[in-house]
């Protein structure tokens, strides 16, 4: 076998104790055809023809047979497993529901694990290859000494094996993600003592100007406040320069060019109190995903203790190849971040995909991210799927927030991609090369919004990241406490973000660069300086009109602010409403709903006001967002099941396997 020279202490599978079984009861096991494969393939009812797609399959994807087989729905991995063991007379690995202790894990093969019984005896627990039973056959026939030890699995049940006797440690490495390894970098800690020291100063300082020199107090925030609030705009200036040069708006067309060999690639998908239909329609979503489902893992993420979220998902994936449930044990802290970190070392792809409960992503978004990455050179360690808002009709809120998410992932992040800036990356539809989000330590279990800050993260340490236009269509929160809680989480996990990466702001210039420094500080710290702004620059501005309304015009510093105010709201309003109209396809509705604009920015600012409370007393608290169940599934995606033959036509020249219903989805 290939990998039984993998697992420790066992350099040959006959050694070192030999196994197998009397010649006469092997032979009474196999039907009378040529050869134990023959016998195999005529227990499944495998014609040769399908068997010899399945090689072809195999060839062009650099899997086995019995993987394709098994991917296409012509048998799974059970059958196959048990078709091995019936024709070649061996005991299946669990049959008799026996307690198992793997030995040897650290350098464990995944077909072949060493176990001892609970009296002691050794067995050996193999996921061979179809391509190999002639071979697994001669090597028991060569040693009939060799016997009950020999025990048939699937490469599945090894990886639950696995996964179980890793969880403990998996845990404990997810719970300190950063703060272990890498203190500097975690949000476990909201502020250092020398930030806090600042801080406390900072305040004190207000206070000061407040008690005694207001107007000064004023005129020293606004100076300050000037650079950082035109630097924003500054910024979207140039955003809207490229799209009018054509050059801002990446073609619409999601075609991308196929590779001949694909990678394997995994995709992880974080849920808690998600209800059956919101599972199962994301399911569907990533069932027709196009990439060869022999080399597509997904992990589904639960909770241990959320039992509603784990059956839903366990039905949902019932029978689909490729789809697995992780089971994350409670504990501190619950975040998005610390699942995801507990099912990264589950990975077997070369590149992650990480999408949320209530996507529905394009069937091309895999191919069309590998071929970014193809072109991109190894330095490219992220790509960025734009998300698109499918509410954004129903209602006030989810329809600014539309405009919102389509300024940002189809105008302003591609202009900082394409000139290698820092990407503050969306928290759904990002794909990594896998060694790259390991070296720099994953994502922080304590920053609740870890997506921003691991986007500034691979920067620090020279990586890139990029855009790509197959979108990811979800849902925006359609009610008042759901934005309000998902915008504090966010506004929070900037804030920590931004403290984190200010704990050293001579080393963060030198990892960044003097020019990408400054971006970072644009957009982190003039995000949430114009955030709170808004809840004070508008009643300034009411409070001024009031005033020019009943005595006379202001003069002197209060005509500089009031003026400082409305050059600088009237700035980033008509840069963002024209970066709004520039990228809209439906203009008119766009227009509708921009004279509120002021209006949506000030209950960002409330948001953010909330965010200052709550990070001084729960740092790491991970409010939910409900999803509802509005959430459009794109025409695109096309029949949620598809067959083999469809999708290999679409995307390898392959021969079909018969009634196969994934795969390579067209």
């Amino acid at each position: 076998m290939r990998e039984q020279g993998d697992a420790t202490g066992f350099p040959s599978i006959a050694l070192p104790y030999g196994f197998g079984l009397p010649p006469d009861k092997r032979q009474a096991a196999l039907p009378a055809v040529a050869t134990p494969l023959a016998a195999v393939l005529a227990y499944l009812k495998i014609a040769p023809s399908v068997f010899a797609a399945a090689r072809r399959a195999a060839r062009r994807n650099r899997t086995d047979a019995g993987a394709e087989l098994a991917a296409s729905t012509v048998a799974s991995e059970e059958d196959i497993a048990q078709a091995i063991a019936e024709c070649l007379g061996l005991d299946r690995a669990f049959a008799f529901n026996r307690p198992l202790r793997l030995v040897g894990g650290e350098n464990a093969s995944p077909r072949l694990r060493r176990a001892v019984t609970a009296d002691g005896r050794p067995v050996a627990l193999i996921a061979p290859r179809l391509e190999e039973i002639d071979d697994l056959d001669d090597l028991i026939e060569r040693n009939p000494a060799l016997g009950p030890m020999l025990r048939i699995a699937t490469p599945a049940e090894l990886a639950r094996l696995a996964e179980a006797e890793t969880a403990p440690a998996r845990l404990d490495a997810a719970c300190l993600s950063l703060s272990r390894d890498r203190s500097s970098l975690s949000a476990r800690e909201t502020l250092t003592g020398r930030q806090g020291a600042v801080a406390a100063l900072l305040l004190a300082a207000l206070v000061l100007f407040a008690v005694h020199a207001p107007t000064a107090g004023l005129l020293v925030l606004h100076l300050l406040m000037l650079p950082v609030f035109f630097g924003c705009v500054a910024l979207r200036v140039l955003a809207l320069v490229d799209i009018m040069r054509g050059t801002g708006r990446d073609a619409p067309s999601h075609a991308v060019a196929l590779p001949t060999v694909h990678p394997r690639y995994t995709i992880l998908v974080a849920l808690r109190g998600e209800n059956e239909d919101s599972v199962t329609s994301l399911v569907e979503a990533l069932d027709v995903m196009r990439w060869p489902r022999a080399k597509l893992q997904v992990l589904m993420i639960c909770e241990a203790d959320d039992h509603g979220t784990l059956a839903a998902v366990a039905r949902s994936i019932h029978g689909l190849p490729g789809f697995s449930l992780v089971s994350v044990p409670p504990a501190r802290p619950r975040t998005k971040p610390k699942a995801l970190n507990f099912a990264l070392p589950l990975a077997t792809g070369e590149f992650v995909a990480l999408f949320d409960a209530e996507d529905r992503p394009h069937p091309d978004q895999l191919l069309q991210a590998w071929t970014a990455f193809r072109s991109g050179g190894a330095r490219l360690a992220c790509v960025q799927a734009p998300l698109v808002v499918t509410n954004g009709r129903r209602g006030w809120l989810p329809a600014h927030f539309a405009v919102e998410y389509r300024v940002l992932f189809t105008a302003f992040l591609p202009f900082l991609a394409r000139r290698a800036m820092p990407l503050p990356l969306g928290g759904t539809s990002n794909h990594f090369r896998r060694e790259a989000l390991l070296e720099v330590g994953a994502w922080d279990s304590h920053n609740v919004t870890e997506d921003a800050d691991l986007g500034i993260r691979l920067a620090r340490h020279g990586y890139r990241a990029g855009t790509i236009t197959a979108p990811t269509f979800e849902e925006a929160p359609e009610r008042w406490p759901d934005w309000l809680k998902q915008r504090t989480r966010w506004m929070k996990g900037w804030m920590q973000s931004y403290l984190v990466h200010m704990r050293d702001p001579a080393r963060t210039r030198a990892e960044l660069g003097t020019r990408d420094f400054l971006v970072f500080q644009l957009l982190f710290a003039g995000m949430i300086a114009s955030s709170i702004a808004h809840t004070t620059a508008l009643p300034f501005l009411a409070l001024t009109v009031l005033m020019l309304a009943t005595t006379a015009e202001p003069f002197g510093i209060e005509a500089f602010l009031f003026a400082f105010d409305v050059l600088a709201m009237v700035a980033g309003y008509a840069t963002f409403a024209v970066l709004a109209l520039a990228t809209a396809t439906r203009r008119r509705a766009t227009l509708r709903h921009l004279w509120t604009l002021p209006f949506y920015w000030f209950a960002i600012g409330l948001a953010t006001l909330r965010t200052l409370h709550q990070l001084t007393r729960d740092p790491h608290l991970w409010e939910k967002t409900p999803h509802g169940v509005a959430a459009r599934k794109p025409a695109s995606a096309g029949p949620a099941r598809r067959t083999l033959w469809n999708a290999l036509r679409n995307c390898t020249p392959v021969p079909a396997l018969p009634k196969a219903r994934t795969g390579v989805n067209g």
